[in-house]
C-alpha cells in the first residue's frame, strides 16, 4: 500500500520486462493488500509482456484481493490461476 513499495515492484517489472520474458507467471501468495495504484502497474506491465508476444498470468491471489480485482473490472484483464502449477500448465 505505501508508495515505496509501489515504486519498488514498479521498477522490478520494469527490470522483468526489458528481458523480453514470453510466460510469467506472478504469484501473489504472500500478498494481503494491494492499491488500485498497483493494480494499474501490473495492467502496465502486462500490456508490455504481451507487446513483446508474451502472457502474463497471476496465481494464488486471496479472496480479500479477488473482491479488489472483482470489483475493479481487473479480472477481466489477467488470467488468474489458484495456484502456480495451473498457471504454468496454461503456457
Amino acid at each position: 500500500l505505501s508508495e515505496q513499495v509501489i515504486a519498488d515492484v514498479a521498477e522490478q517489472l520494469d527490470l522483468l520486462s526489458g528481458q523480453g520474458l514470453s510466460q510469467v507467471v506472478i504469484n501473489f501468495r504472500e500478498v494481503r493488500f494491494m492499491s488500485t495504484t498497483l493494480l494499474a502497474v501490473l495492467l502496465k506491465f502486462s500490456r508490455r509482456v504481451m507487446a513483446a508476444g508474451g502472457k502474463l498470468k497471476l496465481c494464488s491471489i486471496s479472496e480479500d484481493l479477488r473482491v479488489v480485482f472483482k470489483i475493479t473490472g481487473f479480472d477481466h484483464f489477467f488470467e488468474i490461476y489458484p495456484d502456480e502449477s495451473a498457471a504454468l500448465d496454461a503456457f
